[in-house]
């Protein structure tokens, strides 16, 4: 009895003291500033400069406060269309709700809809781009997120169309 005892306190303390180095680990990237790779925009803007450029894009995908979309248009990026899944690129569809090929309120780009009988876009809709930007962000639980980007892999390597993930 004592045996147990002595091995359960002992397996306590070390589980304890396990948890707490993971916590501090992963609260690293947090205190000193994460960020997301399309806020890098120094990195990838110079690739954009005089390119047809098509987005896969939710509400999640922010540079700061600011869309991406909105962000690559006030930089100057030509957009040719953005790709909106289920709930719309900006977040503003409910659940459910289809939508077809349209424009964005804000700006004015094409949107094309990922979402319904639309689940992937015609090879008309991609074969004129020269980029196509990925962000859609997760926690990567989402066999949604997988199957549209392997999906699009596929098909963009088809028509030589390069990808920013």
């Amino acid at each position: 009895m004592i045996r147990i005892k002595k091995w359960y306190f002992a397996s306590t303390i070390l589980l304890t003291f396990n948890l707490l180095l993971i916590v501090e680990i992963i609260a690293q990237p947090f205190q000193r500033g994460l960020q997301v790779g399309a806020a890098n925009t120094q990195e990838y803007l110079p690739l954009l400069k005089e390119k047809e450029v098509g987005l896969v894009v939710n509400q999640t995908s922010l540079v700061g406060g600011t869309h991406l979309v909105d962000t690559l248009v006030a930089s100057g990026v030509t957009i040719k269309r953005i790709f909106a899944p289920e709930h719309g690129f900006r977040g503003d569809r409910d659940a459910g709700e289809e939508f077809g090929t349209e424009r964005d309120r804000k700006t004015g780009l094409p949107l094309v809809s990922l979402y319904g009988k639309n689940y992937k876009p015609k090879d008309r809709h991609i074969r004129d781009l020269d980029y196509v930007i990925f962000d859609i962000q997760d926690v990567g639980v989402r066999c949604y997120k997988r199957k549209q980007l392997a999906w699009w892999l596929t098909r963009l390597l088809w028509w030589g169309v390069l990808i920013l993930l």
